[in-house]
């Protein structure tokens, strides 16, 4: 019987490691579980309750991602994590899902997983995924906004999920007296983009509220720079390290040309004679704000090419008009389309 169990345990290794090498899934880490074959393996492995694996199918989510793979055995087996992915990979839902199956929901005044985002756009879109993903049971999910923040009752509030940016949770726990002590899982998406927005201090004192001692932490980050990495082993234990691809790398299937354009003014005629010389349609126009991506559009759209953009202040329904016209040159911020893409919106630029 020993010999037996031994052998099906070098068989699962052997599996797993497989898995891993076929889909580029890199961890540091011991005894670090499995990653997923397929979502079935939700409800034969963790018992996930049909509702989540409904909507699952409803949302359009058929195969996990390498990232979802793996970090969702992660958390699901209680450990802590900090995840490298490219941007796009799936990360929200490899943390939500998780979430939304080991917590349960509860009582006034208790909040049971907080999700840190960097901006007040991504934690609205995240805000907005969570709610499709959790629909069928009586979860209270909440977007810390700056009325909630500086006006709200969290005493009396139904909040199972919190969803916020650093400061203005911060301020929330230092001026009206919210209760993070019992909170199960914090989770910081795009902790680089937290971290280098110099939110160290705030985030420290966030982490620090968590007090909870079994509390699950996981780090989500399209590029893990050492800096982070060692941020991360500071508030974290037992964490496994997974990165899938080459850390902080472009992916191979991009060709990459930089462009000295001197100002803005610059910019924007580099950008009409590619598109009159070099890019062939259709084209992806990443910028850094939804007010930039605003901004070119306008200096864009008279030019008598099909542009359109799309950015955290469109409506869903703005958003769903996208999928009936065929675009040439899409402006957009990066989370905002990643987004949509991998939320079975099917926006369809044109060739």
């Amino acid at each position: 019987a020993v010999v037996r169990r031994r052998k099906e345990a070098e068989r699962e290794i052997e599996r797993a490691a497989i898995l891993r090498k076929r889909y580029d899934i890199h961890i540091s880490g011991h005894n670090v579980p499995a990653p997923l074959e397929s979502f079935e393996e939700l409800v034969s492995r963790y018992d996930c309750d049909s509702y989540l694996v409904g909507n699952l199918s409803k949302l359009g989510f058929q195969e996990p991602t390498p990232i979802q793979r793996q970090a969702i055995s992660i958390l699901l087996s209680g450990r802590e994590c900090f995840a490298c992915a490219p941007t796009g990979s799936g990360k929200t839902l490899a943390f939500l899902l998780p979430m939304l199956m080991k917590i349960k929901p509860g009582s006034k005044g208790c909040v049971k997983a907080v999700i840190l985002c960097p901006t007040r756009e991504l934690a609205a879109q995240t805000t907005r995924e969570c709610k499709k993903l959790a629909k069928g049971r009586k979860f209270g999910v909440k977007l810390m906004t700056k009325d909630l923040s500086q006006d709200g009752n969290f005493k009396d509030m139904h909040c199972d999920i919190l969803v916020s940016t650093p400061l203005r949770l911060d301020h929330a726990i230092r001026k009206r007296d919210l209760d993070l002590s019992r909170v199960e899982y914090l989770v910081l998406d795009e902790s680089d983009k937290l971290f280098e927005l110099g939110f160290v201090e705030v985030i420290d004192s966030i982490v620090k509220a968590c007090s909870n001692p079994s509390i699950i932490r996981s780090l989500f980050s399209a590029t893990l720079p050492e800096t982070i990495e060692a941020l991360a082993r500071t508030i974290m234990h037992d964490a496994v390290r997974i990165i899938v691809g080459r850390k902080n790398s472009a992916s191979s299937m991009i060709k990459q040309k930089l462009i000295f354009a001197g100002t803005e003014r610059g910019k924007l005629i580099a950008l009409r004679q590619s598109f009159a010389e070099s890019l062939n349609p259709p084209v992806l126009v990443f910028v850094q704000s939804k007010e930039r991506a605003k901004e070119l559009y306008r200096e864009l759209v008279y030019d008598d090419i099909r542009v359109d953009v799309i950015h955290g202040d469109l409506t869903e329904e703005q958003v769903l008009l996208l999928h009936n016209l065929p675009i040439l040159i899409l402006i957009t911020v990066p989370v905002v389309f990643c987004f949509h893409c991998f939320n079975t919106v099917d926006i369809r630029l044109a060739d």
